[in-house]
């Protein structure tokens, strides 16, 4: 089969059907036990799915990955999400990962050509900061680390290289797609799990830790986000979270524009549209480092600690010694206490840790 995708991100099939994209693959026993994310009962091991014989629902294995899904994202319905998902499969084939990432924002229309550079720029950094991610956590060689929202696979990267048990979630198939490709190039296995955050097909209190980076702001209530932490995390287990800034004084950036975050979600969504052609936070809840910490407190975590985020230094914009220049000044900021607290306040990006309670 041959695919391709019209500039407008319309799927073009080029043969008489599309099975090729959703070619079977063997299930396997999981890390991790799994339950069927509608009635919480154990799967069976079928031969290319899981099957819920409680509630007669079937979970496919497309691309190697188990597909927890009960609905899609809001992005795109879940027959365009994985025929997206199965054209990059085949994209990757003959492809890096970079030229597949790439492939991904070319064939993405709701993302403006600048923002798509800045965006794949900043997911082929990610293993640095899944480093960082590593050293906020500590060790947690003992137990088995969630990444809710892994993307690209930037932290599971990392955490791999440190022995971790590792398991990576994400709504989007078409981005563990991606990330599958990634850590087949770089000879790394982690379990990747296709389901919603809302509706994970784990056990209660299945994780030692949990990692919420950049997802936030795609998560409308708060009160989902501390239902998710306590369904999954076990008592003495830790969590990192990490998010854009409401409140910052710089770019949102998602938007790519100031002040976003003051703006009324009216005003926002036409403000951004008028100046991008679309509203590219259009599903976003911007949130401020203080709502954050209220969000995990009332979820009953403790030991809370907010910091400005860690950001390496081939994250920084520009290079030699404007790089070098901007990562001293920045890191000198952090260790300042008044200007470290206005960077939690005001600044573009914080970070959090947490404890759940034995």
């Amino acid at each position: 089969m041959q695919a391709t995708f019209s500039d407008r991100g319309t799927l073009c099939l080029k043969s008489n059907s599309d099975r090729e994209t959703a070619a079977p693959y063997v299930a396997r026993r999981p890390v991790t036990p799994y339950v069927c994310p509608a009635c919480h009962k154990p799967v069976e091991i079928g031969t290319h799915a899981y099957v819920c014989t409680a509630c007669d629902l079937i979970f496919p294995v497309l691309f190697g990955i188990a597909d927890f899904r009960l609905g899609s994202d809001r992005y795109l319905d879940l027959e365009s999400e994985r025929k997206k998902a199965g054209y990059l499969h085949a994209f990757a084939q003959t492809a890096s990962f970079d030229e597949t990432l790439r492939e991904y924002y070319r064939i993405t229309s709701d993302v403006p050509p600048a923002q798509a550079e800045r965006f794949a720029s900043y997911a082929q950094r990610g293993i640095a900061r899944g480093e960082l991610i590593c050293d906020a956590l500590g060790d947690l060689r003992g137990g088995t680390v969630l990444d809710v929202g892994c993307a690209t696979g930037g932290f599971l990267i990392a955490a791999s290289r440190r022995g971790w048990t590792l398991v990576g979630v994400d709504i989007a198939l078409r981005w563990l797609v991606v990330c599958a490709k990634r850590l087949h190039e770089l000879d790394l296995t982690v379990e990747l799990i296709c389901a919603d955050m809302g509706a994970l097909p784990f056990a209660e209190g299945q994780f030692s830790g949990c990692v919420f980076a950049d997802l936030i702001e795609h998560i409308k209530e708060d009160a989902d986000v501390s239902e998710a932490i306590m369904s999954i995390l076990r008592p003495g287990g830790r969590i990192f979270v990490s998010s854009a800034n409401r409140l910052t004084l710089t770019a949102y950036p998602s938007a790519g524009l100031v002040g976003i975050g003051y703006l009324p979600e009216r005003v926002r969504s036409a403000y951004i549209r008028a100046r991008r052609g679309i509203d590219t936070m259009r599903f976003a809840t911007p949130r401020s480092a203080r709502r954050v910490r209220r969000i995990l407190a009332m979820a009953g975590l403790k030991a809370i600690q907010t910091r400005p985020l860690a950001i390496p230094a081939s994250q920084l914009p520009g290079s030699g010694r404007v790089t070098r220049l901007l990562e001293t000044v920045y890191r000198c900021l952090q260790r300042v206490g008044m200007l470290r607290r206005f960077m939690i306040l005001f600044g573009p990006a914080f970070e959090i840790t947490a404890e759940r309670p034995l």
